[in-house]
């Protein structure tokens, strides 16, 4: 979608026709979908988390950045839930690496190449791997995984450079001659994964999705259902949420007051960080005390090293002074 266009969705959504918002479906969904499948393996999971990508994102449509483009505006709905799916996981495999998978007609060559990325991603942290993808996958600008992943503006050039060069090394070794560049060549080998790779895009999903988000237009409801979560101890499956879930745009316009949920949230913070400073008060006396007690034994250790020792000598010499007192004693007892 043209960039004009789509700030011209981006307004007539804040204005509150949501009609636009298929627009912005339709021209956003296989890179938001390609997103999520890089880092979801399991395909339930991804459309759960596509699905509730695009839900979130009709939901807060009065609030739509309109600073940012609106692919990474998506990202940053999905970005939470694909951590959320990935801390879940249990396996290796489930950690967010390459998705290309290994076919029987693959040459050796494609095959050693996706096993070195992910070797190499293995050793990164997840956001580490976030990043890398973010820059070689999606090729999105330092600007927008700052805001994609929250960091503060002057941290995120540093991480990022961090990133590439601990990934070159893992990938190439270090070497006087390319050391300090590491973007191209880590760029290059990530379009031939990206030749590669064999994400489909499921057209009957797409389709059954947009139905459900028309559907949600036209009859005003933009509240996120409550999510089926599996039961462990029941074996069952049950709604996360029994009770019809509140609309975040209702939750948005509502008047500040004693009731703001923006205000609570403010004094709880508030009350925590109190919390926490008497906390590191009491634990600042403690270790303070402690040290004042270290420093006094280490400025008197000569003294309590040799005083046992000038103890016991005063000890021995009193025994000796009255064993001897005492012989001659008794010498001196008999008649000469």
């Amino acid at each position: 979608m043209d960039l004009h266009v789509e700030k011209q969705c981006v307004e007539e959504l804040k204005k509150g026709d949501k009609k636009h918002f298929l627009l912005l479906f339709d021209a956003n969904f296989e890179s938001v979908y390609k997103y999520v499948a890089r880092r979801v393996p399991d395909k339930s999971e991804v459309e759960k988390i596509v699905k509730l990508a695009f839900l979130d994102a009709l939901g807060q449509a009065r609030n739509t950045p309109s600073d940012i483009g609106y692919l990474i505006w998506l990202y940053s709905l999905a970005k939470p839930r694909i951590w959320d799916y990935i801390s879940k996981s249990s396996f290796p495999q489930k950690q967010g690496l390459i998705s290309i998978e290994k076919k029987e007609g693959n040459d050796k060559q494609e095959e050693d190449l996706v096993d070195k990325a992910n070797k190499m991603m293995g050793k990164l942290s997840l956001e580490e791997r976030e990043i890398l993808g973010l820059k070689l996958f999606e090729e999105v600008t330092d600007g927008d995984v700052m805001i994609i992943l929250g960091f503060e503006e002057g941290a995120v050039g540093p991480r990022i450079y961090r990133v590439l060069k601990r990934a070159h090394f893992l990938l190439f070794g270090e070497s006087e001659e390319k050391k300090g560049v590491y973007f191209g060549e880590l760029s290059g080998f990530f379009e031939r994964l990206r030749e590669r790779e064999n994400i489909e895009i499921p057209e009957v999903f797409k389709l059954s999705l947009k139905i459900e988000l028309t559907n949600r237009i036209d009859k005003k409801d933009f509240a996120i259902d409550g999510e089926v979560v599996d039961d462990k101890k029941s074996g069952e499956k049950e709604s996360a949420s029994k009770e019809p879930p509140v609309k975040s745009e209702i939750k948005r316009e509502k008047p500040t007051g004693s009731d703001d949920p923006a205000k609570v949230f403010v004094k709880a913070v508030a009350e925590m960080k109190e919390e926490e400073a008497l906390k590191r008060a009491k634990q600042t006396a403690k270790f303070e005390r402690r040290e004042k007690v270290y420093n006094f034994v280490d400025r008197r250790k000569p003294l309590f090293v040799f005083l046992p020792a000038v103890i016991l000598l005063f000890v021995i010499v009193w025994i000796l002074f009255n064993i001897f007192n005492f012989q001659f004693g008794v010498e001196r007892a008999y008649p000469t």
